[in-house]
Protein backbone atom coordinates (compact mmCIF):
# COMPACT_ATOMS: atom_id res chain seq x y z
CA UNK A 1 0.00 0.00 0.00
CA UNK A 2 1.38 3.41 -0.96
CA UNK A 3 1.79 6.31 1.46
CA UNK A 4 -1.17 8.12 -0.12
CA UNK A 5 -3.40 5.06 0.30
CA UNK A 6 -2.38 4.68 3.93
CA UNK A 7 -3.17 8.37 4.52
CA UNK A 8 -6.65 8.00 2.99
CA UNK A 9 -7.30 4.93 5.13
CA UNK A 10 -6.27 6.82 8.28
CA UNK A 11 -8.60 9.71 7.36
CA UNK A 12 -11.50 7.31 6.89
CA UNK A 13 -10.84 5.72 10.26
CA UNK A 14 -10.49 9.05 12.08
CA UNK A 15 -13.62 10.55 10.52
CA UNK A 16 -15.81 7.57 11.42
CA UNK A 17 -18.05 8.27 14.44
CA UNK A 18 -17.07 6.39 17.56
CA UNK A 19 -19.73 4.61 19.60
CA UNK A 20 -20.83 6.28 22.83
CA UNK A 21 -20.24 4.26 25.96
CA UNK A 22 -21.44 4.98 29.42
CA UNK A 23 -18.69 5.82 31.85
CA UNK A 24 -20.22 6.87 35.15
CA UNK A 25 -16.79 7.68 36.57
CA UNK A 26 -15.63 10.09 33.85
CA UNK A 27 -16.24 13.15 36.03
CA UNK A 28 -14.04 11.79 38.82
CA UNK A 29 -10.84 12.36 36.83
CA UNK A 30 -9.04 15.31 38.36
CA UNK A 31 -6.47 17.63 36.81
CA UNK A 32 -3.57 16.12 38.79
CA UNK A 33 -4.11 12.71 37.20
CA UNK A 34 -4.28 14.24 33.74
CA UNK A 35 -1.04 16.21 34.26
CA UNK A 36 0.69 13.04 35.46
CA UNK A 37 -0.56 11.17 32.39
CA UNK A 38 0.77 13.89 30.07
CA UNK A 39 4.18 13.64 31.76
CA UNK A 40 4.30 9.84 31.29
CA UNK A 41 3.29 10.18 27.62
CA UNK A 42 6.10 12.69 27.00
CA UNK A 43 8.61 10.37 28.66
CA UNK A 44 7.28 7.24 26.98
CA UNK A 45 6.53 5.59 30.33
CA UNK A 46 2.89 4.59 29.93
CA UNK A 47 1.46 2.13 32.43
CA UNK A 48 -1.22 -0.50 31.98
CA UNK A 49 -3.80 1.47 33.95
CA UNK A 50 -3.23 4.54 31.74
CA UNK A 51 -5.38 2.95 29.03
CA UNK A 52 -8.48 3.36 31.21
CA UNK A 53 -7.69 6.99 31.91
CA UNK A 54 -7.15 7.73 28.21
CA UNK A 55 -10.43 6.01 27.33
CA UNK A 56 -12.21 8.04 29.97
CA UNK A 57 -10.86 11.35 28.62
CA UNK A 58 -11.71 10.43 25.03
CA UNK A 59 -15.27 9.55 26.00
CA UNK A 60 -15.61 12.90 27.76
CA UNK A 61 -14.41 14.59 24.58
CA UNK A 62 -16.95 12.62 22.55
CA UNK A 63 -19.73 13.70 24.88
CA UNK A 64 -18.83 17.35 24.38
CA UNK A 65 -18.65 16.90 20.58
CA UNK A 66 -21.98 15.08 20.53
CA UNK A 67 -23.57 17.82 22.64
CA UNK A 68 -22.45 20.48 20.18
CA UNK A 69 -23.44 18.47 17.10
CA UNK A 70 -26.77 16.93 18.09
CA UNK A 71 -28.12 19.15 20.87
CA UNK A 72 -27.91 22.40 18.91
CA UNK A 73 -25.83 23.98 21.67
CA UNK A 74 -23.67 27.01 20.99
CA UNK A 75 -20.33 27.63 22.64
CA UNK A 76 -21.79 30.34 24.86
CA UNK A 77 -24.55 27.99 25.98
CA UNK A 78 -22.00 25.25 26.65
CA UNK A 79 -19.92 27.63 28.76
CA UNK A 80 -22.99 28.61 30.76
CA UNK A 81 -23.71 24.89 31.21
CA UNK A 82 -20.21 24.09 32.46
CA UNK A 83 -19.35 27.23 34.42
CA UNK A 84 -22.77 28.75 35.22
CA UNK A 85 -24.13 32.19 34.21
CA UNK A 86 -21.92 35.18 34.72
CA UNK A 87 -23.09 38.46 36.17
CA UNK A 88 -23.69 41.43 33.90
CA UNK A 89 -20.85 43.59 35.21
CA UNK A 90 -18.32 45.61 33.30
CA UNK A 91 -16.01 48.45 34.21
CA UNK A 92 -17.04 51.76 32.76
CA UNK A 93 -14.40 53.12 30.42
CA UNK A 94 -13.02 56.57 30.93
CA UNK A 95 -14.99 59.01 28.83
CA UNK A 96 -13.24 61.47 26.58
CA UNK A 97 -12.52 64.97 27.85
CA UNK A 98 -15.54 67.20 27.67
CA UNK A 99 -18.01 64.34 27.47
CA UNK A 100 -21.27 64.49 29.34
CA UNK A 101 -23.97 67.10 29.59
CA UNK A 102 -23.64 70.64 30.82
CA UNK A 103 -23.40 70.99 34.55
CA UNK A 104 -22.19 67.46 35.10
CA UNK A 105 -19.12 66.92 37.24
CA UNK A 106 -16.00 65.13 36.08
CA UNK A 107 -16.81 62.25 38.37
CA UNK A 108 -19.73 61.29 36.13
CA UNK A 109 -17.26 60.07 33.51
CA UNK A 110 -14.65 58.49 35.78
CA UNK A 111 -13.98 54.77 35.66
CA UNK A 112 -16.12 52.93 38.20
CA UNK A 113 -17.65 49.48 38.55
CA UNK A 114 -21.44 49.59 38.61
CA UNK A 115 -24.08 46.90 38.80
CA UNK A 116 -25.86 46.46 35.47
CA UNK A 117 -29.63 46.25 35.46
CA UNK A 118 -32.31 46.77 32.82
CA UNK A 119 -33.21 50.14 34.27
CA UNK A 120 -29.67 51.50 34.86
CA UNK A 121 -27.41 50.91 31.82
CA UNK A 122 -23.68 51.18 32.08
CA UNK A 123 -22.21 54.63 32.10
CA UNK A 124 -25.07 56.24 34.04
CA UNK A 125 -24.15 57.25 37.57
CA UNK A 126 -26.47 55.66 40.10
CA UNK A 127 -28.37 57.94 42.45
CA UNK A 128 -27.23 55.74 45.34
CA UNK A 129 -23.81 54.29 44.47
CA UNK A 130 -23.41 52.70 47.91
CA UNK A 131 -26.58 50.64 47.51
CA UNK A 132 -25.89 46.94 47.11
CA UNK A 133 -27.76 44.70 44.71
CA UNK A 134 -30.51 42.77 46.48
CA UNK A 135 -33.48 40.56 45.82
CA UNK A 136 -35.33 43.21 43.77
CA UNK A 137 -38.46 43.42 45.94
CA UNK A 138 -39.75 46.83 46.97
CA UNK A 139 -39.17 47.89 50.53
CA UNK A 140 -41.80 48.83 53.09
CA UNK A 141 -41.29 52.54 52.39
CA UNK A 142 -42.67 52.10 48.85
CA UNK A 143 -46.15 51.33 50.18
CA UNK A 144 -47.01 54.72 51.62
CA UNK A 145 -50.78 54.38 51.57
CA UNK A 146 -51.06 58.14 51.04
CA UNK A 147 -54.37 59.85 50.36
CA UNK A 148 -55.27 60.60 46.79
CA UNK A 149 -54.58 64.15 45.61
CA UNK A 150 -56.30 66.41 43.14
CA UNK A 151 -54.96 66.80 39.63
CA UNK A 152 -52.37 69.43 40.34
CA UNK A 153 -49.00 69.63 38.69
CA UNK A 154 -46.38 67.92 40.84
CA UNK A 155 -43.64 70.41 39.85
CA UNK A 156 -45.36 73.72 39.03
CA UNK A 157 -47.33 75.74 41.58
CA UNK A 158 -49.14 79.05 41.74
CA UNK A 159 -46.65 81.92 42.18
CA UNK A 160 -43.64 79.92 40.96
CA UNK A 161 -41.32 81.18 38.22
CA UNK A 162 -41.96 80.15 34.62
CA UNK A 163 -39.89 77.04 33.74
CA UNK A 164 -38.95 78.41 30.31
CA UNK A 165 -35.36 79.56 29.97
CA UNK A 166 -35.03 83.33 29.75
CA UNK A 167 -38.59 84.00 30.94
CA UNK A 168 -38.90 86.04 34.14
CA UNK A 169 -42.66 85.67 34.53
CA UNK A 170 -44.59 83.97 37.32
CA UNK A 171 -47.34 81.37 37.12
CA UNK A 172 -50.87 82.12 38.23
CA UNK A 173 -54.01 79.98 38.40
CA UNK A 174 -56.30 80.53 35.41
CA UNK A 175 -59.29 79.19 37.36
CA UNK A 176 -60.24 77.42 34.13
CA UNK A 177 -59.20 73.78 34.40
CA UNK A 178 -58.75 71.61 31.35
CA UNK A 179 -61.64 69.18 30.99
CA UNK A 180 -61.23 65.47 30.28
CA UNK A 181 -64.40 63.39 29.72
CA UNK A 182 -64.49 59.62 30.14
CA UNK A 183 -67.57 57.70 29.00
CA UNK A 184 -68.57 54.46 30.71
CA UNK A 185 -70.93 51.91 29.18
CA UNK A 186 -73.84 51.03 31.51
CA UNK A 187 -77.69 50.88 31.22
CA UNK A 188 -77.55 54.62 30.46
CA UNK A 189 -74.35 56.22 29.23
CA UNK A 190 -72.63 57.85 32.17
CA UNK A 191 -69.90 60.45 31.96
CA UNK A 192 -67.14 61.34 34.38
CA UNK A 193 -65.73 64.86 34.25
CA UNK A 194 -62.11 65.30 35.27
CA UNK A 195 -60.82 68.81 35.89
CA UNK A 196 -57.09 69.43 35.40
CA UNK A 197 -55.51 72.50 36.93
CA UNK A 198 -54.19 74.97 34.34
CA UNK A 199 -51.43 77.48 35.19
CA UNK A 200 -50.39 80.36 32.91
CA UNK A 201 -47.20 82.41 32.90
CA UNK A 202 -47.77 86.16 33.35
CA UNK A 203 -44.93 87.03 30.97
CA UNK A 204 -44.84 84.53 28.09
CA UNK A 205 -48.50 83.45 28.48
CA UNK A 206 -47.55 79.78 28.23
CA UNK A 207 -50.19 77.42 29.67
CA UNK A 208 -49.24 74.42 31.83
CA UNK A 209 -51.88 71.72 32.34
CA UNK A 210 -51.60 69.28 35.25
CA UNK A 211 -51.14 65.72 33.97
CA UNK A 212 -53.77 63.04 34.42
CA UNK A 213 -53.00 60.21 36.85
CA UNK A 214 -51.00 57.27 35.57
CA UNK A 215 -52.99 54.16 34.66
CA UNK A 216 -51.72 50.62 34.08
CA UNK A 217 -53.83 48.15 32.08
CA UNK A 218 -53.12 44.40 32.02
CA UNK A 219 -54.75 41.94 29.61
CA UNK A 220 -54.52 38.15 29.78
CA UNK A 221 -55.52 36.20 26.66
CA UNK A 222 -54.37 33.58 24.20
CA UNK A 223 -53.24 36.25 21.76
CA UNK A 224 -49.82 37.78 21.18
CA UNK A 225 -48.88 41.17 22.59
CA UNK A 226 -49.24 42.84 19.19
CA UNK A 227 -52.80 41.55 18.82
CA UNK A 228 -53.67 42.88 22.27
CA UNK A 229 -52.28 46.26 21.25
CA UNK A 230 -54.53 46.26 18.17
CA UNK A 231 -57.59 45.66 20.36
CA UNK A 232 -56.57 48.52 22.63
CA UNK A 233 -55.72 51.02 19.90
CA UNK A 234 -58.86 50.51 17.84
CA UNK A 235 -60.86 52.30 20.57
CA UNK A 236 -58.37 55.17 20.76
CA UNK A 237 -59.54 58.55 19.51
CA UNK A 238 -58.10 59.43 16.10
CA UNK A 239 -57.67 63.06 17.23
CA UNK A 240 -54.91 62.01 19.62
CA UNK A 241 -52.56 61.12 16.77
CA UNK A 242 -50.25 58.13 16.56
CA UNK A 243 -49.05 56.79 19.91
CA UNK A 244 -45.41 55.93 20.61
CA UNK A 245 -44.82 52.18 20.85
CA UNK A 246 -41.57 51.02 22.42
CA UNK A 247 -40.50 47.34 22.41
CA UNK A 248 -37.79 45.00 21.23
CA UNK A 249 -37.64 43.75 17.64
CA UNK A 250 -39.80 40.63 18.18
CA UNK A 251 -42.51 40.71 15.48
CA UNK A 252 -45.21 39.36 17.82
CA UNK A 253 -44.95 42.51 19.98
CA UNK A 254 -45.91 44.96 17.25
CA UNK A 255 -49.27 46.19 16.04
CA UNK A 256 -50.35 44.79 12.70
CA UNK A 257 -53.37 46.99 11.95
CA UNK A 258 -53.02 50.26 13.86
CA UNK A 259 -50.40 52.88 13.02
CA UNK A 260 -47.91 53.72 15.76
CA UNK A 261 -44.58 55.51 16.07
CA UNK A 262 -42.28 52.50 16.28
CA UNK A 263 -39.28 52.84 18.56
CA UNK A 264 -36.89 49.99 19.35
CA UNK A 265 -35.44 49.41 22.81
CA UNK A 266 -31.79 50.46 23.11
CA UNK A 267 -31.32 48.32 26.24
CA UNK A 268 -32.20 45.14 24.28
CA UNK A 269 -29.58 45.97 21.66
CA UNK A 270 -27.06 46.67 24.40
CA UNK A 271 -27.75 43.26 25.98
CA UNK A 272 -26.59 41.48 22.82
CA UNK A 273 -23.11 42.99 23.20
CA UNK A 274 -23.00 42.35 26.95
CA UNK A 275 -23.51 38.62 26.27
CA UNK A 276 -20.53 38.40 23.89
CA UNK A 277 -18.23 40.97 25.49
CA UNK A 278 -15.87 38.30 26.84
CA UNK A 279 -15.25 36.93 23.32
CA UNK A 280 -14.99 40.36 21.62
CA UNK A 281 -13.88 42.81 24.34
CA UNK A 282 -12.56 45.56 22.03
CA UNK A 283 -15.49 45.68 19.60
CA UNK A 284 -18.17 45.29 22.27
CA UNK A 285 -16.44 47.81 24.50
CA UNK A 286 -16.69 50.46 21.80
CA UNK A 287 -20.42 49.85 21.27
CA UNK A 288 -21.16 49.80 25.01
CA UNK A 289 -19.20 53.00 25.60
CA UNK A 290 -21.19 54.77 22.86
CA UNK A 291 -24.49 53.64 24.39
CA UNK A 292 -23.24 54.69 27.84
CA UNK A 293 -22.53 58.18 26.49
CA UNK A 294 -26.12 58.41 25.21
CA UNK A 295 -27.44 57.49 28.65
CA UNK A 296 -25.16 60.10 30.23
CA UNK A 297 -26.78 62.70 28.01
CA UNK A 298 -30.20 61.33 28.99
CA UNK A 299 -29.34 61.75 32.68
CA UNK A 300 -28.62 65.43 32.04
CA UNK A 301 -32.08 66.06 30.51
CA UNK A 302 -33.98 65.63 33.77
CA UNK A 303 -36.52 68.43 34.19
CA UNK A 304 -36.45 69.41 30.51
CA UNK A 305 -39.49 69.50 28.27
CA UNK A 306 -39.86 66.89 25.53
CA UNK A 307 -38.69 69.34 22.85
CA UNK A 308 -35.70 70.52 24.90
CA UNK A 309 -34.73 66.89 25.54
CA UNK A 310 -34.96 66.15 21.82
CA UNK A 311 -32.71 69.07 20.94
CA UNK A 312 -30.16 68.05 23.59
CA UNK A 313 -29.96 64.50 22.22
CA UNK A 314 -29.69 65.75 18.65
CA UNK A 315 -26.69 67.88 19.60
CA UNK A 316 -24.95 65.47 22.00
CA UNK A 317 -26.13 61.93 21.17
CA UNK A 318 -26.61 62.38 17.41
CA UNK A 319 -22.88 62.52 16.55
CA UNK A 320 -22.15 59.59 18.89
CA UNK A 321 -24.71 57.35 17.20
CA UNK A 322 -23.69 58.47 13.70
CA UNK A 323 -20.05 57.65 14.42
CA UNK A 324 -21.06 54.25 15.83
CA UNK A 325 -23.00 53.33 12.69
CA UNK A 326 -20.17 54.43 10.42
CA UNK A 327 -17.73 52.28 12.40
CA UNK A 328 -19.99 49.19 12.25
CA UNK A 329 -20.41 49.54 8.49
CA UNK A 330 -16.64 49.90 8.16
CA UNK A 331 -16.15 46.68 10.18
CA UNK A 332 -18.22 44.82 7.59
CA UNK A 333 -16.66 46.59 4.60
CA UNK A 334 -13.10 45.82 5.75
CA UNK A 335 -14.13 42.21 6.60
CA UNK A 336 -13.00 42.58 10.19
CA UNK A 337 -16.30 41.14 11.42
CA UNK A 338 -17.64 37.80 10.18
CA UNK A 339 -21.33 38.33 9.30
CA UNK A 340 -22.38 34.91 10.65
CA UNK A 341 -20.48 35.23 13.93
CA UNK A 342 -22.16 36.33 17.14
CA UNK A 343 -20.52 39.75 16.79
CA UNK A 344 -21.68 40.02 13.18
CA UNK A 345 -25.23 39.11 14.15
CA UNK A 346 -25.22 41.78 16.86
CA UNK A 347 -23.92 44.35 14.35
CA UNK A 348 -26.59 43.35 11.82
CA UNK A 349 -29.32 43.69 14.47
CA UNK A 350 -28.23 47.26 15.17
CA UNK A 351 -28.07 48.20 11.48
CA UNK A 352 -31.36 46.48 10.61
CA UNK A 353 -33.25 48.31 13.37
CA UNK A 354 -31.25 51.52 13.31
CA UNK A 355 -34.23 53.76 12.55
CA UNK A 356 -36.18 52.46 15.55
CA UNK A 357 -33.15 52.47 17.87
CA UNK A 358 -32.50 56.16 17.10
CA UNK A 359 -36.13 57.29 17.12
CA UNK A 360 -35.34 59.39 20.20
CA UNK A 361 -33.28 61.62 17.87
CA UNK A 362 -36.22 62.44 15.57
CA UNK A 363 -39.42 62.34 17.67
CA UNK A 364 -39.92 64.28 20.90
CA UNK A 365 -40.84 62.21 23.93
CA UNK A 366 -39.51 58.85 22.69
CA UNK A 367 -37.70 57.02 25.53
CA UNK A 368 -34.40 55.21 25.12
CA UNK A 369 -35.76 51.86 26.27
CA UNK A 370 -38.89 50.09 27.49
CA UNK A 371 -37.56 49.24 30.94
CA UNK A 372 -40.65 50.76 32.56
CA UNK A 373 -42.87 48.28 30.72
CA UNK A 374 -40.47 45.44 31.44
CA UNK A 375 -40.67 46.15 35.18
CA UNK A 376 -44.47 46.25 35.02
CA UNK A 377 -44.57 42.95 33.12
CA UNK A 378 -42.21 41.31 35.60
CA UNK A 379 -44.94 41.25 38.24
CA UNK A 380 -47.34 39.47 35.89
CA UNK A 381 -44.65 36.97 34.90
CA UNK A 382 -43.83 36.20 38.54
CA UNK A 383 -47.53 35.74 39.30
CA UNK A 384 -47.91 33.35 36.38
CA UNK A 385 -44.84 31.42 37.51
CA UNK A 386 -45.92 31.12 41.15
CA UNK A 387 -49.60 30.40 40.41
CA UNK A 388 -48.87 27.99 37.52
CA UNK A 389 -51.09 29.91 35.06
CA UNK A 390 -54.88 30.33 35.28
CA UNK A 391 -57.54 27.63 35.36
CA UNK A 392 -59.73 29.26 32.67
CA UNK A 393 -60.09 32.47 30.67
CA UNK A 394 -62.54 33.99 33.15
CA UNK A 395 -59.99 33.63 35.95
CA UNK A 396 -57.34 35.17 33.71
CA UNK A 397 -59.63 38.14 33.04
CA UNK A 398 -60.26 38.67 36.77
CA UNK A 399 -56.51 38.42 37.39
CA UNK A 400 -55.84 41.13 34.78
CA UNK A 401 -58.35 43.47 36.48
CA UNK A 402 -56.73 42.99 39.88
CA UNK A 403 -53.25 43.49 38.41
CA UNK A 404 -54.41 46.71 36.73
CA UNK A 405 -55.81 48.08 40.00
CA UNK A 406 -52.74 47.15 42.03
CA UNK A 407 -50.26 48.60 39.53
CA UNK A 408 -52.33 51.79 39.15
CA UNK A 409 -52.27 52.19 42.94
CA UNK A 410 -48.50 51.84 42.91
CA UNK A 411 -48.12 54.46 40.14
CA UNK A 412 -50.25 56.95 42.10
CA UNK A 413 -48.64 56.36 45.51
CA UNK A 414 -51.70 54.62 46.97
CA UNK A 415 -51.51 51.59 49.24
CA UNK A 416 -53.01 48.73 47.22
CA UNK A 417 -53.94 46.66 50.28
CA UNK A 418 -55.93 49.46 51.93
CA UNK A 419 -57.53 50.35 48.59
CA UNK A 420 -58.75 46.81 47.93
CA UNK A 421 -60.07 46.56 51.48
CA UNK A 422 -62.03 49.77 50.92
CA UNK A 423 -63.58 48.36 47.74
CA UNK A 424 -64.61 45.15 49.50
CA UNK A 425 -66.16 47.03 52.43
CA UNK A 426 -68.08 49.40 50.13
CA UNK A 427 -69.03 47.09 47.28
CA UNK A 428 -72.54 48.46 46.76
CA UNK A 429 -71.47 52.10 46.83
CA UNK A 430 -68.52 51.39 44.51
CA UNK A 431 -70.85 49.82 41.92
CA UNK A 432 -73.24 52.76 42.09
CA UNK A 433 -70.55 55.47 42.14
CA UNK A 434 -67.35 54.00 40.60
CA UNK A 435 -65.68 57.35 39.86
CA UNK A 436 -65.51 58.04 43.60
CA UNK A 437 -63.51 54.85 44.13
CA UNK A 438 -60.76 55.29 41.59
CA UNK A 439 -57.29 54.71 43.12
CA UNK A 440 -56.38 58.41 43.03
CA UNK A 441 -59.70 59.82 44.30
CA UNK A 442 -61.17 57.41 46.83
CA UNK A 443 -61.60 58.37 50.48
CA UNK A 444 -59.00 56.34 52.34
CA UNK A 445 -60.35 54.50 55.34
CA UNK A 446 -58.51 54.41 58.62
CA UNK A 447 -56.79 51.03 59.13
CA UNK A 448 -58.24 48.80 61.82
CA UNK A 449 -54.97 48.88 63.74
CA UNK A 450 -55.13 52.69 64.03
CA UNK A 451 -58.75 52.51 65.17
CA UNK A 452 -57.83 50.07 67.91
CA UNK A 453 -54.96 52.28 69.04
CA UNK A 454 -57.24 55.33 69.20
CA UNK A 455 -59.86 53.38 71.17
CA UNK A 456 -57.22 52.25 73.66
Amino acid sequence: MSARSRLRAMCRVESAPLPMKKDPDHNSTDSAKIEALITRIERGQLRDEDAQLLARLLRLLLRLITLLQHKNASLSRLKRLLFGPRSDKRREANSSPGAGSEGESDSASSASTENSSPDTPKGVRSQNPSRKSGHGRMGVEAYTGARAVRYRDAELTHGARCPHDGCCGKLYDTKQPAIFIRLTGQPLVGATRYEQEVLRCSACQERFTAPLPAIALYANSRRHAGENIDELLKDRSAELGRPIQMADALAANWSGREETVEAKCLAHARRMFIDIERAFPVECGRVLDAIAEVYRVEAGTEGMSAQERLERHQVRSGPVMAELREWIEEEFAERRAEPNSSLGQAFRYVLRHWEGLTRFLTVAGVPLDNNTAERALKRAVLLRKNALFYKNEHGASVGAILQSLIETCRLNGVGAWEYLLTLMRNRSDARANPEAYLPWSYAREEPEEECELRAA
